[in-house]
């Protein structure tokens, strides 16, 4: 074979692999979005696309010994245990005071949450004129629910009892006072999808509109 032959053989080799590569990576190509449309089928089966459905567990005290679960919907607004939970928890969020930083983040969160513009701001006077009280060495006050009575037009009067906890002068001692109070609360609903970011804050998309204050004489 001559030189000119072997020449010819080198080149039509090098034309076959140059061919071949095209089919080389259709083939890588193929093999990919094989891989892909499998990943893409174990997502769905691991993360199915449906929607986050909420519920709402109320657990009441140890002397009640009871818990009760429902979805998180509008018929929800229609059960007064789960109406006068929401409301009661409203009362012990807004009157509640502690110098537990996450505690009290949490409790404002919520009456930001299930307040209109005009209560909330009203709140914050309150917060802002109890500070004197909450710099008081060991100061704390605590709620207790006594009961809960709907009138009619969507208003209910929660009547509690209101615990503070303090030292004075320098004694070890805490002190303890409690006084007696009513909240006449009115309130309206808002719309389910409105609120839907604050869900786990306001599960009965409760909106207080008004909440006014008085002493009971024990």
């Amino acid at each position: 074979m001559n030189d000119n032959q072997e020449f010819k053989i080198d080149n039509f080799k090098e034309v076959e692999k140059i061919n071949n590569v095209p089919i080389l990576l259709s083939k890588v190509i193929i093999a990919l979005t094989v891989v892909i449309v499998i990943l893409a089928i174990l997502l769905i089966c691991l993360f199915p696309l449906k929607d986050t459905k909420y519920k709402l567990l109320v657990m009441k005290s140890a002397q009640e010994n009871f818990v009760t679960v429902r979805d998180i919907d509008e018929d929800i607004t229609q059960d007064t245990l789960i109406r006068h939970f929401v409301i009661e928890n409203y009362v012990i969020a807004r009157e509640t005071i502690s110098n537990i930083d996450e505690d009290a983040k949490r409790r404002y969160k919520i009456v930001n949450a299930q307040s209109s513009d005009d209560v909330y701001i009203e709140f914050q006077n309150f917060y802002n004129t109890s500070e004197n009280l909450r710099s008081i060495d060991g100061f704390s006050r605590s709620v207790e629910i006594i009961s809960t009575v709907d009138l009619p037009g969507n208003v209910s009067i929660v009547e509690f009892a209101l615990t503070d906890r303090y030292k004075k002068d320098n004694n070890p001692k805490t002190n303890k006072k409690t006084n007696f109070f009513k909240a006449t609360i009115s309130y309206e609903f808002k719309n389910f999808k409105s609120v839907f970011r604050d869900i786990t804050l306001n599960p009965i998309a409760i909106n207080v509109i008004g909440y006014e204050l008085s002493k009971v004489k024990k």
